[in-house]
């Protein structure tokens, strides 16, 4: 079987749909399965075990309904699968898989306002992710709550959606704390910069919490050049500037590094398809705060101490909580590595691959 992927994700640092491309590949490489690996540019980091083709287009539309197809035919492949949300052409000469990770744009309404031009924005998201599950033989969604989504608000057909849940791939290198920072003597939050990660609702909890915790900072992983500014000049108008540090992206062993030896990871998101962050707190051994809402529940469990995302006084109280109280703390952390354990790429793969048999019949 030789399997294509579309890899516009993976082609700058690895995060998020990138993580899930680099895992499901890696594992199916493990199987004997011959991937192909298609870039739209030259890639910071190339996925290695797979052959890699870069078809050089800064336009996605070309690049996705042109130049794929095309080559999809000249390197003789099985099943093309597009595991970013989108991507699925009408002119594919091959069955198709899409995976979809979240859809977002649907349950936040200003997602796109800091766009140009919103609307068209908005348009062509809707109009991509429409006609991509619409073409798409086959649908994997990375947790019930996204399918249902689909099949709610696009109504897609709830027989060609199948749930599979992403593992998390832990990384055991031990190397030194960055940013001068102590074990337990901060909080993090390591989803990325996003308007629907709350994080100016999590700088106004934190704020109080360090009237109790004077020594406790944050730290905010992950680059947004449009919202990292408004952040920083938020945390100067709460007095926080030596409080809070912006690490910007940092690769999986300083994230590996920040996981374990932080108080916590507080993660009151408003919307996600998946969160990984949950689950890699989990595997690092560390209380997790979560939001009661999404997709951060059904992966959450009771393992992680649940909160209404919007109310920054709760945001707070949860800290405080996990900050005192040492016996709950252990107790979270016994309940996440128990949860994480449903959760692993082996399982994961081996469910995909009946999928693409299912997508050749």
């Amino acid at each position: 079987m030789r399997i294509a992927f579309d890899g516009k994700y993976a082609e700058d640092d690895l995060a998020g749909v990138g993580k899930y491309i680099e895992n499901l590949i890696t594992g199916l490489k493990n199987r004997g399965v011959d991937c192909v690996l298609f870039y739209s540019k030259k890639p910071k980091v190339a996925v290695g075990g797979c052959e890699k083709v870069v078809l050089v287009s800064s336009n996605t539309y070309y690049y996705e309904q042109v130049l794929l197809p095309k080559t999809l035919r000249e390197k003789n492949i099985d099943i093309y699968h597009a595991p970013g949300n989108t991507g699925i052409s009408p002119f594919s000469p091959v069955p198709t898989v899409l995976t979809v990770h979240d859809v977002i744009p649907l349950e936040i309404g200003e997602y796109f306002k800091s766009s140009s031009f919103p609307l068209v924005s908005k348009g062509s998201y809707l109009l991509r992710l429409t006609s991509s599950c619409f073409l798409a033989k086959q649908i994997i969604t990375v947790t019930n709550f996204v399918k249902r989504q689909l099949i709610q608000k696009l109504g897609v057909k709830r027989n060609k959606i199948t749930v599979i849940n992403s593992g998390v791939s832990v990384i055991n290198k031990q190397i030194s704390l960055p940013f001068n920072l102590k074990r337990k003597g901060y909080i993090l939050n390591h989803g990325g910069i996003d308007m629907r990660k709350n994080l100016e609702r999590l700088l106004i909890a934190f704020k109080k919490v360090g009237n109790l915790f004077p020594d406790q900072k944050l730290v905010i992983t992950g680059n947004n050049s449009y919202l990292r500014p408004k952040l920083q000049e938020k945390a100067k108008s709460l007095g926080l500037v030596n409080k809070i540090i912006f690490s910007g992206y940092v690769n999986e062993s300083i994230l590996w590094t920040l996981i374990r030896n932080s108080s916590c990871v507080c993660y009151p998101s408003l919307a996600e398809g998946f969160g990984l962050p949950i689950l890699e707190a989990f595997a690092g051994g560390v209380p997790v705060i979560s939001s009661k809402r999404s997709s951060t529940l059904e992966i959450s469990g009771n393992a992680a101490l649940l909160i209404n995302p919007i109310d920054t006084n709760e945001i707070y109280s949860a800290i405080v909580m996990v900050l005192e109280n040492e016996e709950f703390s252990r107790s979270l952390v016994t309940k996440g590595l128990i949860r994480v354990k449903k959760f692993q790429w082996d399982k994961a793969v081996e469910e995909t691959l009946k999928i693409y048999k299912k997508a050749l019949i």
